[in-house]
């Protein structure tokens, strides 16, 4: 099976979220799948997987670790299909995670979606964190996950 991994963080960066993305690879291809990441960029990093394509990227955080991917329905619809993926699984609610889920609607494929972040327990990390309370980064959970 031809699998796309939708995110926007992968390596160099290190968090849980890139751990899992790795781990999951890793399985599946140890099972005989093929695994195609769609990802950010995060210059200066320069990738050496052709498994591995990226997008434009902005960052998200000031230690310019989390980076938000751009739009890239376009790019990662033809590269979808160019590598005859048979499923998209996304790791994210924003750019990339929007790219994937667009690209399975119009590819017609299986998606799947992992949330691997309570926002509840993170909005420190948002600009506005301090001023949302605990109910509102709920809703935002909830909100994220509806619009992807």
């Amino acid at each position: 099976m031809n699998i796309g991994l939708f995110a926007d963080c992968y390596r160099p960066t290190q968090s849980g979220v890139v751990t899992a993305i790795v781990q999951l690879k890793a399985g599946l291809e140890r099972r005989g799948h093929r695994v195609v990441v769609m990802t950010v960029a995060t210059p200066p990093y320069v990738e050496d997987d052709a498994a591995v394509y990226r997008f434009r990227s902005i960052p998200f955080s000031q230690d310019n670790a989390w980076r938000l991917g751009s739009f890239a329905s376009g790019g990662s619809n033809r590269i979808a299909e160019r590598e005859r993926l048979d499923l998209i699984h996304t790791h994210t609610e924003f750019g990339l995670g929007w790219a994937g889920r667009r690209a399975a609607h119009a590819l017609r494929l299986p998606w799947i979606h992992t949330a691997h972040t309570l926002y509840e327990e993170y909005r420190h990390y948002l600009f506005f964190g301090r001023w949302l309370p605990r109910a509102g980064g709920a809703a935002l959970s909830v909100l994220v996950s509806e619009r992807l």
